[in-house]
């Protein structure tokens, strides 16, 4: 997912511990321990930016934040509904798995392409697993289309459709089970929060750049026009208006928020305080036809529930915890040929 929250890959992973591995869950509405909350507060203020450890009592205050977040998250991936079984059998009978592949040689390449998925089985995690779970990403696009109907015997053309495609396939944290799945789930959607505090202090520091460059550039300019005032230039009232302007840049950058550590601490609190202004979980449901244009309630066929990751920034992806049969990966050297025949369509 771009700048992606939903991904083992980030950064975080190095230094966040395995809070939601260790945990306790009994459901929903699970309490975290103190040890647990401790280790997501560092893993947070590591993320972004130690120097909050230099401020006496940052953990106390970030506490309740903390615990909020961490609920949040846990309450919001059990909220996902269970395992969806993809495989060539079910792309025919379930109207989910038929929707989200365009067929069954595109569904056992989005698997078997999975680097994710190719080092779980390698690091032998599960010696003899027949199957591995893991949690399908996509992102969902409608679009607005004249096409034909069928009403009783005669045939519309040019009606206004909406089709519904899915792309943008990734396959997250393969595990052996759907609660390691959502254990994986849930880690990346805190980190995901910890990214959001970030980026906002990371702006700040942008802004700051901006200032030191125009910053040279005036100083630079003013030497040179100081330099040319005394061989006798009449350059006196630019040169008074360069150094105003250089000395309110100084000014303002001397007053920048993001260069003190309390500054980087209340974008932890904003954040983790108001989780759900950062992630969010949307459900969505509605009927298509194989052809993926969505039909009204009234059609009679079957619907389909989405759940899908709202992260911010126009950054939403349905997420589906599935569960793949390891018998349908793709061989190696099929896999590079069918992704030959797909670049060259």
């Amino acid at each position: 997912m771009a700048a992606e929250y939903i991904g083992m890959s980030s950064v975080f992973q190095d230094f966040l511990p395995s809070i939601f591995k260790q945990h306790k869950n009994n459901g929903a509405d699970s309490k975290f321990s103190e040890a647990e909350i401790e280790a997501a507060t560092e893993a947070a203020v590591q993320g972004v930016d130690a120097g909050i450890r230099l401020l006496s009592g940052y953990q106390a205050r970030l506490r309740p934040a903390v615990e909020s977040a961490l609920s949040y998250v846990n309450c919001l991936v059990e909220h996902i509904p269970g395992v969806l079984e993809v495989n060539s059998r079910s792309f025919s009978t379930d109207p989910r798995v038929n929707a989200f592949f365009v067929d069954v040689n595109d569904l056992r390449t989005v698997f078997s392409r999975s680097a994710e998925l190719r080092s779980f089985l390698s690091n032998g995690h599960s010696p003899g697993l027949e199957r591995c779970c893991a949690l399908l990403c996509m992102k969902k696009t409608e679009r607005s289309v004249l096409g034909v109907e069928l009403q009783g015997d005669q045939v519309r053309r040019d009606v206004k459709q909406v089709t519904v495609s899915f792309d943008d396939h990734q396959i997250i944290s393969p595990a052996a089970s759907e609660t390691e799945v959502r254990q994986g789930l849930k880690t990346c959607l805190f980190q995901g929060l910890i990214t959001n505090a970030l980026a906002r202090l990371t702006s700040c520091h942008v802004s700051v750049q901006h200032m030191d460059a125009e910053r040279r550039s005036l100083s630079a300019r003013v030497r040179s026009l100081e330099s040319a005032a005394e061989t006798g230039a009449e350059i006196g009232q630019e040169l008074e208006q360069l150094r105003a302007r250089l000395a309110g840049i100084e000014s303002t950058r001397g007053q920048a928020p993001c260069l003190s550590p309390e500054h980087s601490l209340r974008q932890l609190l904003e954040v983790f305080g108001a989780p759900e202004q950062f992630v969010r979980l949307n459900s969505d449901r509605l009927s298509l036809d194989r052809l993926g244009v969505k039909l009204s309630e009234e059609s009679g066929s079957e619907p389909i529930e989405l759940a899908e990751v709202d992260l911010g920034g126009g950054n939403r992806r349905v997420v589906v915890l599935t569960s793949f049969p390891l018998e349908e990966m793709l061989p190696q050297q099929d896999l590079l040929e069918n992704m030959s025949r797909f670049l060259q369509i």
